[in-house]
């Protein structure tokens, strides 16, 4: 996306005379490369534990921007999650996502920063066909941006019942 600041230069930010907010714009040509690791590790038979991390090499192959990152393509992103079941029936886990930091424009010159969100969540089963659960999104609140200056969701907290036929 390319946003038209005002007054603008660019011959696309207007159109019939009329000028707009920005505009979808391709990139000529593109070159990425990475590795991606995941696992999975049964502790005890209650306890399991996963983890991934993905390396991207993302980067315009083109014009004035040949050789900078892919806007809001992080280089270095990974998660965790950990899993228990308690003998009473009661099911707990948390799962932790990183997300390096990013570049918001094609020179590169303006960074979104890194960040880390944990979440939390439980169940227990009331019968073979009854369910109740909870969650906690991004529990520690954690002020966080994705796009430069867009909103992203705070801690949302959720719950409800599962019913099985």
């Amino acid at each position: 996306y390319n946003g038209c600041s005002t007054p603008s230069t660019d011959p696309l930010c207007t159109v019939n005379g009329v000028g707009r907010w920005g505009y979808y714009r391709n990139v000529q040509k593109t070159e990425a490369q990475g590795v991606e690791l995941i696992g999975r590790v049964d502790v005890t038979e209650r306890l399991n534990v996963s983890a991934n991390y993905t390396w991207t090499d993302a980067k315009s192959a083109s014009g004035a921007t040949d050789g900078k990152r892919l806007t809001r393509r992080p280089e270095h992103m990974a998660n965790f999650a950990a899993d228990y079941a308690w003998p009473v029936g009661l099911k707990t886990g948390v799962a932790v996502r990183y997300v390096g930091e990013t570049f918001n424009n094609d020179a590169n010159t303006v960074v979104v920063g890194e960040y880390t969100l944990v979440d939390i969540r439980a169940s227990y089963p009331i019968n073979d066909n009854l369910e109740v659960y909870g969650r906690i999104e991004n529990a520690l609140d954690e002020e966080y941006q994705t796009v430069l200056n867009y909103g992203t969701p705070g801690q949302g907290v959720f719950g409800g019942v599962r019913i099985r036929f």
